[in-house]
């Protein structure tokens, strides 16, 4: 039980240093300052709101983002090549 017992301080002690790592980006970004307040009060649903509302479409707009979608694409589709078809949209027949 020693382990179940370390566990609850190393889990709060990770989301706190999540939390520092979301407020030194606001503050290198300069993003409104509004976010530190909100990751301050609110940890682990401000750092979510933060992480969707901020971080996730800056990281699809990337070019390291948008491989990212690509490979995501092709493991979901492994036969797909968009290059040569132009569109990956086409329905899947399903197995009957």
């Amino acid at each position: 039980m020693i382990i179940g017992q370390q566990s609850v301080p190393l889990l709060s002690i990770l989301i706190w240093l999540v939390q520092l790592a979301l407020i030194i980006h606001v503050l290198k970004t300069g993003r409104s300052r509004y976010w530190i307040m909100m990751l301050i009060f609110m940890p682990m649903i401000g750092g979510l709101a933060y992480f969707v509302i901020e971080i996730l479409p800056d990281f699809s707009n990337s070019i390291s983002g948008q491989r990212a979608v690509r490979n995501v694409k092709r493991t979901l589709n492994p036969g797909c090549k968009p290059e040569a078809t132009g569109s990956c949209l086409e329905p899947i027949p399903q197995c009957r």
